[in-house]
């Protein structure tokens, strides 16, 4: 007769999970199979989706057996795929009190640390689990993510190519590498790794989603669309994060090859999928913070000497661009998509709500001080904050500096919108909003409403359209350049030159800023003109104001 663990074995295999449920339920009690059948259990829930109950077990299972390791890595793994990363990081700290040299929960540490965007204490952790006697793949795996994030290039790809070396290899480290490759500028090392792969390996739709990039980069649109069909014809290999890129990137495919219909399928698809990478972020309202400035207002004299050079717009409208016009000047010193300034706001919000009210020069004096020591802003060069989500502080902004030169790009209304629903950016409190075509309009009209508010002195303030810096370069880089005070010199026309020699452009426009000037894109809405019908009445002001047809 088969006793109870040869019974749940053969229903596993054969995927009659609620038999093997109800047969675990009748052992949880039993004094020789109660710590199986409650792991089984657990097992068998989240292969059903019910996580919450899985939960539950487990922690129960933890309460009856403190000292059994294996229960609780389940219950710590669970607790990180389920976003409780905090619980998740306790329960790891308790198992590395009994196994302190363990390879995979030290990196498991270092992944929940990372997940909490502690990245120096997640690179510390990452660290040791590869410096231990034995060390496990999966540590330098999560050193080489840690490493990208805090924008250390040379030692991410080391530890990158050292989990690939040592192996076992295995598909997600090989997609790591992959994606890697793909936002850092180094496409031929990532379609040499992806040749020198196994068969099997080139086949997974995973990876196969990766490659699609490198073949889209070298204007292979019909492999890269066949490559990415089919790997998403295989959606539960793909976390929600990434069934969102390759659907984005499919819809970017079909946009190029005039399939404007496809494509916007494609893009609504992977908004749509977006919304799970949403669901367990939390995040500010980016209308609360919009409407806060309204009423908040700095008191003091500003500090002596130092300016930055703001350059701002909606997400989408052209600001990577300016920023890598203005950094062919070696005079400049510029940082992209830095959250500085909502540091320092949401640092004098808090000040506000406590009643704890600083100066101007306080709040300046801050602004700078996180330039030197997170970014190593040099002083004796213009600091250039240039980060298209800071269009929504521009109150704060001119309020923070009442002085300092402040360039804002336009696009057409009807494009931005599109555009900002089109592409794939990473989860935040802004981007959430632009998966949704009404959202997006809502923002826009929200942060158009704002900079109309503000004080546009022609010393520190300039309009500019991306639209005229497209069909007239040379005379509105020339304008630019006199704005802020500096010699306009021919290197601009090869800024894309410099762009490209970056190992990163950490924004959305990383494609765009690497090849030379492009048209294209202007009045692409044109192309979805049936699918932005809801939108074209509540942008029609906008258009207006900053004379764009419709």
């Amino acid at each position: 007769m088969l006793d109870f663990l040869e019974l749940t074995d053969q229903l596993l295999k054969s995927k009659q999970f609620e038999k093997a449920l109800k047969l675990c339920r009748k052992y949880l009690k039993d004094p020789k199979y109660a710590l199986h059948a409650h792991k089984i259990s657990a097992y068998v829930l989240i292969q059903l989706n019910r996580n919450k109950e899985a939960k539950k077990i487990l922690y129960k299972a933890i309460q009856k057996w403190p000292n059994d390791l294996s229960i609780r890595q389940d219950y710590a793994r669970l607790l990180y795929l389920e976003g409780e990363c905090q619980a998740a990081l306790k329960q790891y700290e308790k198992i590395l009190l009994i196994k302190p040299d363990d390879s995979i929960f030290l990196s498991n540490k270092a992944s929940c640390l990372l997940a909490l965007n502690d990245l120096k204490e997640a690179k510390i952790w990452a660290l040791k689990s590869t410096l231990v006697k034995k060390p496990h793949v999966n540590g330098f795996n999560t050193l080489g993510i840690v490493c990208t994030k805090l924008r250390d290039v040379d030692e991410a790809e080391k530890a990158f190519r050292t989990a690939l070396e040592i192996g076992p290899v295995d598909v997600h480290q090989v997609y790591n590498y992959l994606n890697f490759c793909e936002s850092h500028n180094k496409p031929e090392r990532g379609v040499d790794t992806y040749l020198s792969l196994p068969k099997h390996f080139q086949e997974h739709p995973l990876i196969l989603s990766k490659y699609a990039f490198f073949q889209k980069r070298a204007k292979n649109y019909d492999d890269a669309k066949a490559s990415l069909k089919h790997a998403l014809s295989h959606p539960h290999i793909f976390t929600p994060q990434q069934f969102r890129d390759a659907q984005s990137e499919l819809g970017q495919i079909l946009n190029l090859q005039q399939k404007y219909d496809e494509a916007f399928t494609c893009f609504e698809q992977a908004n749509n999928s977006a919304q799970e990478s949403y669901k367990n972020l939390a995040h500010e309202s980016p209308y609360a913070e919009i409407a806060f400035q309204d009423e908040a207002k700095l008191d003091g004299e500003s500090q002596i000497g130092e300016q930055p050079i703001f350059v701002l717009g909606f997400p989408r409208s052209s600001t990577t661009l300016m920023e890598q016009i203005l950094s062919t000047d070696d005079s400049v010193s510029a940082f992209e998509e830095t959250p500085v300034i909502t540091e320092v706001f949401r640092k004098m919000r808090q000040n506000m709500e406590n009643n704890c009210h600083l100066k101007r020069s306080d709040y300046q004096a801050l602004f700078f001080k996180i330039y030197r020591e997170k970014y190593n802003w040099e002083q004796k060069k213009i600091l250039l904050d240039r980060s298209a989500p800071n269009s929504i502080y521009v109150q704060f902004i001119r309020d923070l500096f009442p002085t300092a030169k402040i360039i804002f790009l336009h696009r057409h209304p009807m494009d931005l919108v599109l555009s900002c629903f089109m592409q794939n950016f990473m989860p935040n409190y802004i981007t959430i909003e632009f998966t949704n075509l009404n959202n997006t309009t809502s923002l826009f009209c929200d942060t158009y409403c704002a900079l109309n508010n503000i004080s546009k002195q022609p010393e520190t303030y300039l309009d500019l359209k991306y639209e005229d810096l497209i069909n007239n370069f040379e005379h509105e880089t020339k304008k630019i350049f006199k704005f802020i005070g500096l010699k306009w010199n021919e290197r601009v026309y090869d800024y894309w030159k410099f762009a490209k020699q970056k190992e990163r452009i950490h924004t959305a426009s990383y494609q765009q800023v690497i090849g030379p000037i492009y048209a294209s894109s202007i009045n692409r809405w044109h192309n979805y003109k049936p699918y932005l019908s809801d939108v074209k009445d509540r942008l029609q002001p906008y258009c207006q104001q900053l004379g764009y047809k419709l």
